[in-house]
């Protein structure tokens, strides 16, 4: 797995470097900002507003020791849904864990907290992926799923969003 996945990193990561600036390029920065800007200004303006009655620095590291213990490369159903449903009650608890600085100059604090709410994000996508991936598969194993099903072989698993419901999809 690291052998192949670092050269896709190199070979991917450059593609996407070139194609990144070719569309740069063609864009002028007001065409990019206008509308994006106001939604990030919103965004932060709303986090910044977010009490701080829940730490959540020890919520990262709640969130970094479930995920070790039961979304390593041996995982169960069980275990998997005892994740999402912490990630579950985070994302109820998210504004109550906003920035404790408030300033508006170099707030690391803010960074921090928005890269927590990005992770529990991309958490939840995980999760949801590997309870609907049940086979085992190369260095991903599912212990309550012990076999290869190669039915699945070569398949992909999407995800995306509706209503907030997070929607999954297995496609070859």
């Amino acid at each position: 797995l690291g052998g192949n996945s670092l050269l896709e990193l190199v070979v991917f990561g450059r593609h996407c470097g070139k194609s990144a600036a070719v569309f740069a390029q063609k864009k002028s920065v007001s065409d990019i900002a206008n509308g994006q800007l106001s939604k990030d200004i919103h965004f932060i303006s709303e986090v910044m507003s977010f009490s701080n009655r829940i730490d959540f620095y020890a919520k990262q590291e709640s969130l970094a020791e479930i995920f070790y213990t039961n979304v390593g490369l041996v995982r169960e159903e069980k275990g998997l849904q005892s994740v999402l449903d912490a990630i579950g009650q985070m994302q109820k608890e998210l504004s109550q864990m906003g920035p404790k600085d408030k300033s508006k100059i170099c707030n690391t604090n803010l960074v921090e907290f928005i890269e927590f709410g990005n992770k529990i994000e991309l958490s939840e996508i995980i999760v949801v992926s590997a309870i609907n991936r049940s086979e085992s598969r190369g260095a991903h194993y599912r212990g309550d799923v012990p076999v290869r099903d190669d039915e699945l072989f070569g398949t992909q698993t999407i995800t995306w969003k509706e209503d907030g419901v997070l929607c999954t999809n297995l496609m070859k």
